[in-house]
């Protein structure tokens, strides 16, 4: 997993932790451990802080902007970030919670109908009407 993902990935974990009210003591510290590293990182960088503060509110949205911001700074390159994110990504998986933001590519501009999720069944069925799943005469 690239250091962007485990970053973003561990502060989204966190913010659902909290909002399920799963969130143990050792999840609590973590995520205000990686949130202080990195506004030490993002001091100075006002559009950073304004993402890592929306991240909380709306991870889904932020992420992409956080994960922007982090790539400006030496962040990613900081063992301590890099070792309180996993921390945190272990503490909210100890409660069943784990977010990656590149578990999943998913491609349904031809689907009719799919299954998203760990341990779904897929089965594709192509329309009479797809051309590309003609057969050529």
């Amino acid at each position: 997993m690239d250091p962007a993902s485990l970053v973003v990935g561990a502060l989204a974990a966190g913010t659902i932790a909290g909002t399920q009210e799963v969130a143990t003591t050792a999840i609590k510290e973590a995520y205000a451990e990686l949130k202080a590293l990195l506004r030490r990182w993002f001091q100075g960088r006002p559009a950073a802080v304004t993402a890592l503060e929306q991240h909380e509110l709306a991870p889904r949205k932020w992420a992409p902007v956080l994960e922007m911001e982090l790539s400006r700074t030496e962040a990613l390159s900081d063992p301590a970030v890099l070792s309180s994110a996993q921390k945190l990504r272990d503490a909210a998986r100890a409660v069943g919670i784990e977010v990656d933001s590149d578990t999943y590519t998913i491609d349904a501009r031809n689907a009719h109908g799919f299954a998203v999720g760990r341990n779904s069944n897929v089965n594709i069925f192509h329309s009479p009407n797809d051309p590309s799943q003609k057969s050529g005469s």
